[in-house]
């Protein structure tokens, strides 16, 4: 395998362990204002954009203000916890990082989340220095499935799509980055409901994946 110039991260689900916290956030948020949500629902908005979920919430309650008031409440539930240091890098997750950054490869992060939650996490896994760019949800006027995020990754570091490698937790961000043009290997995120893995997807159980990645580029 040849040496990759740039690996490519998602962050939710992936990186760390937020899907649950995001899952209880929005649990406790529509119990909090009276309103129904089945949870089978709220597990369909793993690993969808800030877009996708206010469609839906648009949709089914009628009220095109209504999500920025519940997104409110959910992201007052979503701080307190980061602030607690209930979020939790998942398996491998650091030691990956740690890893590609010292083999002086490039490190970005392409999230559909907001900046300043991203930041807020990552500085308080102590991994800042471990990441060289951000992609966010307010970067792009698409958010994935559209390769949007992964083009401007790609622009930033002037790195062709096929010396890219990306790392993935849902069907929606492995879209993404194909769609980009960029490999992607799947690493379900096992809080969220399985889902079958596509005929032909590289895939694997855990971010070790990245240590055999890069251990394989450097042997040429």
């Amino acid at each position: 395998m040849a040496r990759r110039s740039l690996y490519i991260f998602d962050f939710d689900g992936l990186l760390v362990d937020t899907e649950r916290v995001y899952r209880a956030g929005w649990r406790a948020t529509f119990d909090r204002v009276g309103l129904d949500m089945p949870d089978a629902e709220l597990e369909e908005w793993v690993g969808k954009s800030i877009d996708d979920t206010r469609a839906v919430v648009t949709e089914r309650f009628g009220d095109p203000g209504l999500f920025d008031r519940l997104y409110a409440i959910r992201e007052e539930y979503v701080y307190d916890v980061i602030d607690r240091g209930g979020v939790e890098a998942k398996p491998y997750a650091l030691e990956a990082l740690e890893a590609v950054h010292r083999a002086g490869v490039p490190v970005c992060i392409v999230s559909s989340s907001w900046r300043r939650r991203v930041m807020a996490i990552i500085e308080r896994l102590g991994a800042a220095g471990l990441v060289d760019y951000l992609v966010c949800a307010e970067d792009v006027d698409r958010r994935k499935p559209s390769p949007d995020p992964y083009l401007k990754a790609l622009g930033h570091f002037g790195c062709p799509a096929g010396e890219a490698v990306a790392f993935e937790d849902s069907l929606t961000g492995r879209s993404a980055a194909l769609a980009a043009g960029v490999g992607v290997w799947l690493v379900p995120d096992t809080s969220s409901r399985p889902f079958e893995i596509p005929e032909g997807a590289w895939h694997a159980d855990d971010l070790s994946i990245v240590l055999r990645v890069l251990a394989q580029g450097e042997e040429g």
